[in-house]
């Protein structure tokens, strides 16, 4: 746990700047931030069933929340 939230930490302001100017956001960036949002234990969708494309690969997993809680934390 202490690992990751020094992963977090080591974000810079350059880093989210990038990730502002995304029009959409790769499935790896959506899962990277709701992982963020967990570990912080902010809001969240409810689970649901959705494809999402990790590696180049169509996986089974559930939807993310980038789009209406975790993207606004880019902007906070």
């Amino acid at each position: 746990m202490k690992r990751a939230e020094a992963a977090v930490e080591s974000i810079r302001p350059a880093d989210i700047n990038e990730l502002k100017g995304m029009r959409t956001a790769v499935d790896t960036t959506r899962l990277i931030l709701d992982t963020i949002h967990i570990l912080f234990q902010r809001s969240m969708d409810p689970v649901k069933a959705k494809s999402m494309n990790i590696l180049k690969t169509e996986i089974p997993f559930v939807y993310d929340s980038f789009d209406n809680f975790t993207k606004l934390t880019l902007s906070s």
